[in-house]
């Protein structure tokens, strides 16, 4: 049957048709062995991650221009239809104003807020902090070179591709790079760079990319236009008869975004290397802790003597509280070594860590703990001026003194009493006019004078003219006669604009009281000639004032200090500035008289010296909370202290191991203060054992507090002391107080609506999963009917080692959603961790909080970093969350005995309900542990369109 079958030259050929099978084999099985690691490896699974590695390989070559990366972009089918649009993405609540900020945007270039086409390349949506990605094909209407412009407000760029595929982008013409550049609407013309080089073109399909940036000024808009190399050419729109969609996405859900192209224009710097000022950003051991195993259970057994555990600052379990006091009960921890969360790159805006009077720090700033050292040489010996009644008669060092004198000048003459100086200051101006005039002029005028007003008294008070008659307050004239006279016209002499500047600000520096006793019937200009004769007027230089915004007091006294002048004749020592009576104009009672001064610039002196102590600010903090504050970071624990923790504790640990341990570095120690029984530290230390490997003990210990509690009553009541510790602690291991390393901790979220956060919040989760290889956590989502994505299906496709999904119906509800995923937990020996949807963790989180719960004991409230609008992990501008409780990580067990959520109470909104469970948790006296953490940041984000609220078109 066989006979056809070549079975003598198989026989002969035996070792090469063996060897030809086993290759055929093996190349079978590192195919499916390639197939499996692909469906298992979370980078082909997920576009986020998939795009950090290729951002991240990219970079990586020195040399290589962003251009000539290869994006893996899945090949799109193009249709006719596609012709007359581009595709749009819409990316909101952003700040800044470059294109280069919004490619630092979390969500670009995959999740936008939100998908649509244009039909033009022109676009303005009159909104504010947002960015734009526009692209597709355009279509040349003739082959031949073309030259493209754009014109933008703020930041653009235009990008085109040598054919259809957007790997070969390249970037054509663009409006600045910094955020400062924008243009008008049109305005092709205003930077070199808005006009590309020409680009020849044939009559096909070309990817095309717009990148649009607009911050929360300005009129925003962002058009691209074109036109043929060619004399006579015009830039016209791009409209849609040369537009084409690159893919049709009307029938795509949120979370389906391998269709939207990945290129060099949106991958441009997608990592970058961050000079932020901000020290958290900075290595620090404690980032890479927990990748070290741990030292073994039984090497730290009976190392310390065993001792009750039971802190005086918690209530008895069932003590009453008053709603959100429990807030009050939650102190912070000191951190040895300083973790740097202080947010120093912030204190420019907020210098609430120096606890400073806002007013006086401004005007004084740090002086006040300076002490100045006295001069090596004597003082220069001051001037003193003729006709200047400053202190002393000393003409001031500055020109702020002396205004800050005449000020303190007015308010002094107005707290006196007005009505009799006013009578001395007419005498003696009657006086001078004598001398002046002679005695017959001012007859004259006396006589004109009860001629206009007969029997009349001129009481003055605060610049006001005042009649009475019959106990009715009627206005007073001035008297026409003696004011045509005594404020004779005068012409000043210009001095050019710098002199007018400096009189209005200086004149806006007085305390005036300007008199309201004038008749508007006499207002009106008059130009008296000079009288012959008459002698200059000598003027002291720094008394350049307004007349007219000086009390009354003030200007008879001007008057009175000119007049003296005037008697010391043309040729007076003093003589500065020449004003002639006579050629001037006059507008009321409140004349303008200028006076122009020569400046007087202020003496430095560059050898003064000055002493200052060392200033511990950070010492004079407490552990209470300060709501107030939102930059001050953790309470720095003193070295001495910390060291002499860890100096004993290694004794004690080596005297058990027979010197097994060495230590390597003191990574972490936080202390709990207690005032009365003693402090609880926790020890961070990497030891190395037996000079072979590297091992992490992370243990609580107790020291015994020797010190009385000083008089003055309980602590709770009163400002908690910080007390020396003792040169040999008295150390032991607190009962009950012990962590469990491979706990199973559970993030539970709840959402509706929220498709590209949610994919993030899984990215995030698959993130963690991929640096730390720790499969003891659960992700738990519950979901209102999220209608913009398959939430459960996102889950699934995830390389998540284990996650649970629940559907709810009806309104957004936080604690009803919180709570629904607790019951989905089944092992009450698990922590729960209470989450938000928009959170970044750093890679220490589930190190963090298993070490800072304890069943039965201890509670986890870390404190957020909520960041501005348009800041990021790489930029994180913002301020911690004092106030916030949210985010909160207890064991099951602990939360189901204070009741868990609060679902009643908290149905219908959002916002108290941390609190209120906060109360319950300290009623139960469970110890709440509240530090700063480190890279633990809040998203910007705004509530439009979120929860149940509804967008008004």
């Amino acid at each position: 049957m066989f006979w056809f079958f070549p079975l003598k030259k198989l026989k002969k050929h035996f070792k090469f048709v063996f060897f030809g099978i086993v290759l055929v084999l093996g190349l079978l099985a590192a195919y499916l062995e390639s197939t499996a690691t692909a469906a298992g490896n979370p980078h082909t699974r997920n576009p986020v991650l998939l795009m950090k590695v290729q951002s991240d390989q990219q970079h990586r070559e020195e040399n290589k221009e962003p251009h000539t990366a290869q994006w893996k972009n899945l090949e799109q089918r193009w249709s006719p239809e596609f012709r007359g649009q581009a595709n749009l993405h819409i990316f909101e609540d952003w700040c800044g104003s470059s294109v280069e900020q919004l490619r630092k945007n979390l969500h670009f270039p995959l999740y936008p807020h939100k998908r649509t086409t244009v039909r033009k390349l022109a676009v303005a949506p009159r909104w504010t902090d947002y960015g734009l990605r526009i692209f597709g094909y355009i279509h040349p209407y003739k082959e031949g070179e073309f030259q493209f412009a754009v014109a933008s407000d703020d930041n653009s760029e235009f990008w085109l591709s040598r054919n259809e595929k957007p790997e070969e982008l390249q970037l054509l013409a663009f409006v600045g790079k910094r955020g400062r550049e924008w243009t008008a609407p049109g305005e092709y013309g205003k930077y070199q760079s808005q006009i590309s080089q020409p680009v020849h073109l044939s009559m096909k399909r070309y990817y095309f990319e717009v990148l649009h940036k607009q911050d929360g000024g300005g009129t925003d808009h962002v058009e691209v236009a074109w036109r043929l190399r060619q004399a006579g050419s015009q830039f016209t729109l791009i409209s849609s008869r040369s537009l084409s969609l690159y893919t049709n996405e009307s029938s795509l859900l949120l979370d389906e975004v391998l269709h939207i192209p990945q290129s060099p224009a949106s991958h441009r710097r997608a990592v970058w290397h961050s000079t932020h000022t901000a020290e958290m950003l900075k290595p620090d051991p404690r980032d890479s802790f927990h990748l070290l195993p741990f030292i073994k259970e039984s090497h730290l057994e009976q190392v310390l003597p065993d001792c009750i555990y039971s802190p005086s600052y918690l209530l008895s379990p069932g003590s009453p509280l008053m709603r959100y006091q429990g807030l009050h009960f939650v102190h912070l921890s000191y951190v040895y070594p300083n973790d740097y969360t202080r947010l120093t790159h912030m204190e420019a805006e907020n210098k609430c860590f120096y606890h400073g009077d806002g007013y006086h720090s401004d005007r004084s700033g740090f002086s006040r703990f300076m002490r100045m050292d006295p001069p090596m040489r004597p003082k220069q010996r001051r001037v003193s001026w003729p006709g200047w009644e400053g202190p002393g008669g000393i003409l001031p060092d500055s020109e702020e003194q002396l205004f800050e004198y005449v000020d303190q000048e007015v308010l002094e003459r107005q707290s006196l009493g007005l009505g009799q100086r006013i009578q001395g200051q007419r005498e003696k101006e009657a006086e001078l006019e004598r001398q002046r005039k002679g005695e017959r002029q001012v007859e004259v005028e006396k006589q004109a004078q009860k001629a206009v007003r007969p029997r009349q008294r001129t009481r003055v008070r605060q610049g006001e003219g005042v009649r009475r008659r019959g106990g009715v307050k009627q206005r007073e004239g001035v008297q026409e006669a003696v004011k045509e006279e005594r404020l004779k016209s005068v012409k000043h002499v210009d001095y050019g604009d710098d002199f007018d500047d400096y009189t209005s600000k200086r004149r806006s520096k007085l305390h005036s009281v300007r008199g309201e006793g004038v008749p508007t019937q006499n207002k009106r200009r008059r130009r008296t000639a000079a009288a012959p004769g008459v002698k200059p007027i000598l003027i002291p230089v720094n008394l350049r004032l307004k007349y007219k915004d000086l009390a009354p007091t003030a200007r008879a006294r001007s008057l009175q200090t000119m007049q003296k002048m005037v008697k010391r004749g043309a040729a007076g020592k003093h003589q500065e500035i020449l004003l002639l009576q006579g050629d001037w104009e006059q507008e009321d009672y409140r004349n303008e008289l200028f006076i122009n001064p020569a400046f007087y610039d202020q003496a430095v002196d560059w050898e003064q010296t000055f002493d200052v102590k060392k200033l511990d600010f950070a010492g004079q903090r407490s552990d209470w909370m300060d709501l107030h504050c939102n930059v001050s970071g953790n309470l720095v624990l003193s070295e001495t202290e910390a060291l002499g923790v860890v100096r004993s504790y290694m004794e004690k640990l080596n005297a058990r191991n027979k010197g097994l341990y060495s230590l390597k570095r003191v990574v972490n120690v936080e202390k709990r203060l207690d005032a009365v029984q003693g402090s609880r530290y926790l020890l961070d230390l990497e030891l190395l054992e037996g000079g072979a490997r590297m091992v992490r003990l992370s243990q609580f210990v107790f020291a015994l507090n020797p010190l009385p509690l000083a008089r003055g009553g309980s602590p709770r009541l009163r400002p908690r002391p910080n007390p020396p510790p003792p040169r040999e602690p008295l150390l032991c291991r607190p009962l009950g107080l012990t962590r469990r390393n491979e706990v199973m901790v559970h993030f539970i979220v709840p959402v509706k609506d929220q498709a590209r956060w949610v994919q993030q919040f899984i990215t995030d989760m698959e993130e963690l999963y991929r640096e730390t290889g720790d499969e003891n956590f659960n992700v738990i989502i519950t979901d209102y009917s999220s209608t913009d994505m398959d939430v459960e299906r996102a889950l699934r496709r995830a390389a998540l080692p284990r996650f649970q999904y629940v559907k709810l119906g009806g309104n957004f509800e936080r604690s009803a959603g919180l709570q629904a995923g607790i019951n989905l937990i089944q092992d009450n020996s698990s922590i729960v961790f209470l989450c938000d949807l928009h959170i970044h963790f750093p890679a220490s989180i589930l190190d963090s909080i298993r070490k800072h719960c304890v069943e039965g004991r201890l509670v986890f409230a870390p404190i957020v970093l909520r960041m501005d609008c348009g800041a990021s992990a790489q930029e994180p501008d913002g301020y911690w969350e004092v106030n916030g409780f949210g985010l909160l990580g207890l064991y099951k067990s602990d939360l189901d005995s204070v009741g868990g959520m609060n679902t009643r109470e908290f149905r219908d909104r959002w916002g108290g309900e941390d609190w209120e469970l906060l109360d319950r948790i300290v009623q139960a006296g469970l110890d709440v542990e509240r530090i700063y953490l480190r890279k633990f940041f809040h998203h910007f984000h705004s509530k439009r369109g979120m929860w149940n609220r509804r967008v008004r078109s």
